[in-house]
């Protein structure tokens, strides 16, 4: 499902933005009450590999605890944004990190960069319609359906 959303109507997450250097802007780091979102760095990465190696979740929820690691990540991606401002955002939390609002709380982080720090016009995101936790978050925070498109996973068309 493509999700769009015009207008940053979520109540904004206190959040921080640093000056951008030029491309690549790795330097970004918007912070939150409970989580920081850093750009993406060599150590970064290798500190997320266990996570990501644990995989997908496949039980119930279990309570996390951060504790300054790293548990996911967020993209904010923008192509052609000086002629369109437009974003779209990606996330993924690994699997003892869901179910305890960061998602939410991470992609309202994000918008809030968007829409305040670089003053985005429209955020797109995409999730499969079967991924209730992910199209969740999205209408939670003001995402509004937008359309249908198809996408492969695990090499079927979904």
């Amino acid at each position: 499902m493509h999700e769009a959303l015009t207008a940053p109507r979520v109540a904004p997450v206190p959040a921080t933005a640093m000056t951008v250097s030029s491309y690549p802007p790795l330097n970004v780091q918007v912070h939150t009450p409970r989580l920081s979102l850093l750009g993406a760095t060599d150590d970064l990465m290798e500190r997320l590999v266990p996570a990501v190696r644990k995989g997908v979740a496949t039980a119930a929820t279990w309570p996390f605890d951060v504790d300054g690691e790293p548990v996911g990540m967020q993209d904010l991606i923008g192509t052609d944004f000086a002629a369109f401002g437009t974003v779209s955002t990606f996330s993924w939390l690994s699997t003892g990190a869901r179910g305890g609002g960061l998602g939410k709380e991470m992609r309202q982080a994000v918008l809030h960069l968007a829409f305040e720090g670089l003053g985005a016009r429209q955020a797109d995101s995409e999730a499969f319609f079967d991924n209730h936790a992910s199209n969740r978050v999205s209408q939670a925070v003001g995402y509004l359906p937008n359309g249908l498109a198809w996408s492969t996973r695990r090499g079927e068309a979904a």
